[in-house]
């Protein structure tokens, strides 16, 4: 049965394309079959066409950058129905201050992930999303945080401090992977399991 992971942002910019697209190349690498797909306005994927050697539009719709299937959104309620072999397919739903942002499909419609920061013009949205009680259900990631910073980060993350985790930088969300990054996915993934195990 397909898992359905819900990537959104505090805020536009803060990485939250990165962390969809790496973490799907990561669960790729665990030899689970995996796709991404854009559920927001942001044309991301389209714009990258002259970007990436390895960039082609299949005839079913689906794109595949670098290795990575992009499944077009309008397959999102085929999918949901049961229409689909996947093990995964990971959402990327922009910023939850999007007008078209689908608060309760990123909430109940998966295993949501929010990805967040805390330099001054990240700080306000940030923690206005962990001041929201539903966002509470959220693994929570820091992008852009100094490692000096973790530690006190977790204590004022009180009972989310085992939902948490800090990205390591990714100048390109299609990069390639370290064993650094690959060890910060590893932690999420675990983490992740466990709620898709507990249904």
């Amino acid at each position: 049965m397909i898992a359905f992971i819900n990537v959104a942002g505090c805020m536009d910019r803060i990485g939250t394309t990165t962390q969809a697209v790496q973490l799907t190349r990561f669960i790729k690498s665990m030899d689970y079959d995996v796709a991404y797909m854009e559920m927001n306005d942001k044309n991301y994927i389209k714009n990258t066409n002259n970007v990436y050697s390895d960039y082609e539009e299949k005839d079913t719709g689906i794109i595949s950058v670098q290795g990575i299937d992009v499944i077009p959104r309008h397959k999102y309620i085929d999918i949901k129905k049961g229409g689909s072999n996947l093990d995964f397919l990971i959402i990327d739903h922009g910023c939850v201050n999007d007008k078209r942002f689908d608060r309760k499909e990123f909430l109940h419609g998966g295993i949501p992930i929010l990805v967040g920061g805390i330099k001054a013009n990240e700080l306000s949205e940030t923690e206005n999303a962990l001041r929201d009680n539903e966002m509470q259900k959220a693994f929570f990631v820091f992008s852009f945080v100094e490692e000096g910073d973790n530690e006190e980060l977790l204590l004022n993350m009180g009972r989310k401090k085992d939902e948490t985790f800090f990205s390591p930088y990714f100048p390109d969300p299609f990069v390639q992977m370290n064993e650094s990054k690959e060890d910060y996915f590893q932690q999420v993934m675990s983490a992740v399991m466990l709620r898709v195990e507990r249904g």
